[in-house]
């Protein structure tokens, strides 16, 4: 077994399974890389003093974003001493998730299983939700050991209206009543949701026709001369429309991303991992002349977003703030929803005559034949699927 070093921590391999790399210092202590790309400390010891007789145990205590190799070898040496004086790690670990209604376990479940997630602001949103409109309301005061296949029936049915958020109800569900069986709040095999059956989804695809997305590219022009600062708001939304790209993926994308050279975006992350989104002329033409406006070399907030304010200095002469490295494209979080804000809202950046016009006819005709080349396949493909099944 080779000693742990942060360069065989960095350079291990991301395999289909789970496997450890056990170090040659502390004996029971390793490092465990798991298939979505995690690495995290643990170790593995024997309760109540060791022995063959004593129950094997494993305890995960730190990942590689929180400790150094050298921190995670001391850590695990002093576990090691408390297991030697008759402690055990994993046991109060245990003791902390005592949780006797829904609701308490609801924050077991953030504090000990969302806040490991690589994503765990998106994953909270998203079920986050669930938990406030459907679950919290009728069982989050009920105790976790009187819930019963009955009561998840009930509500999963009582849902029929939204079988889709229905389904990802249940799923939620079934998710927190495993995580209560494998941390010992409920016995095993007693998971309610088991026997619930989900509701059929239909394949949800709906296309804009042409008059509507005619009718779409007219609002995005009157929105774009409305207010100078929908610029950007409506430059992402027709990005989104020319490269099928999903919403956070645009906004929260970096210049430095950005390939001009061969009309690519190489996102270092995404839902599905790394990932490439292909630019064609028009995409490409958008994010050039962003590019090219004045503002870019402004600094961006701690949200993100651009910040148009000017330093004064002591000449009475004005110069824009230092941008910062890294920053995101001008576009923010909230984009897609300030195409609603008032008409009247001030703008606080530059004057009107510093815009430079983007073409928006053309590239909104251009928006329009990507979009019925994907009708014309989407038809194409339903009709050859309907042949094969005569």
């Amino acid at each position: 077994m080779p000693v742990l070093t942060s360069s065989i921590i960095n350079n291990a391999e991301i395999k289909d399974k789970i496997y450890y790399i056990w170090d040659d210092m502390v004996k029971g202590f390793a490092l465990k890389v798991i298939p979505n790309g995690q690495k995290k400390y643990v170790i593995k010891y024997r309760t109540s003093m060791g022995g063959r007789n004593a129950v094997q145990r494993w305890y995960i205590f730190g990942d590689i974003q929180n400790l150094s190799c050298k921190e995670a070898r001391e850590e695990a040496a002093k576990l090691f001493l408390m297991i030697h004086d008759g402690k055990d790690p994993q046991e109060e670990k245990a003791s902390l998730r005592k949780a006797d209604t829904l609701a308490e376990f609801w924050e077991v479940f953030k504090r000990d299983y969302v806040e490991l997630k690589e994503n765990k602001e998106t994953y909270l949103k998203n079920n986050e939700q669930l938990w406030r409109l459907y679950i919290k309301p009728v069982l989050g005061n009920r105790k976790i050991t009187d819930i019963n296949n009955l009561d998840i029936e009930h509500l999963h049915r009582s849902l029929a209206r939204v079988k889709y958020n229905a389904n990802r109800m249940l799923s939620l569900l079934n998710l927190l009543f495993n995580l209560m069986e494998k941390w010992k709040l409920r016995t095993p095999n007693s998971n309610p949701c088991t026997c619930v059956q989900r509701y059929k989804e239909e394949l949800r695809i709906r296309y804009l026709s042409s008059e509507e997305m005619e009718r779409f590219s007219e609002e995005l022009r009157k929105a774009e001369k409305r207010t100078p600062e929908m610029l950007y708001t409506v430059a992402a939304i027709r990005l989104l429309l020319l490269t099928a790209a999903r919403k956070n993926e645009i906004l929260t994308c970096k210049w430095e991303w950005v390939d001009f050279d061969n009309s690519l975006i190489n996102l270092p992350d995404s839902k599905t991992g790394q990932k490439t989104i292909f630019l064609n002329s028009k995409a490409l033409e958008i994010l050039n002349q962003l590019y090219a406006r004045p503002e870019r070399e402004l600094g961006y907030d701690e949200n993100g977003r651009m910040t148009f304010e000017k330093v004064e200095m002591e000449d009475d002469t004005q110069i824009q703030e230092e941008p910062q490295e890294n920053a995101p494209l001008s576009f923010s979080e909230n984009a897609l929803e300030e195409v609603q804000e008032n008409e009247d809202d001030e703008w606080k950046g530059f004057p009107p005559e510093t815009i430079v016009p983007i073409p928006t006819d053309e590239i909104d005709e251009e928006i329009c034949n990507v979009k019925s080349e994907k009708v014309k396949k989407s038809k194409k493909n339903r009709t050859k699927r309907s042949r094969k099944n005569k």
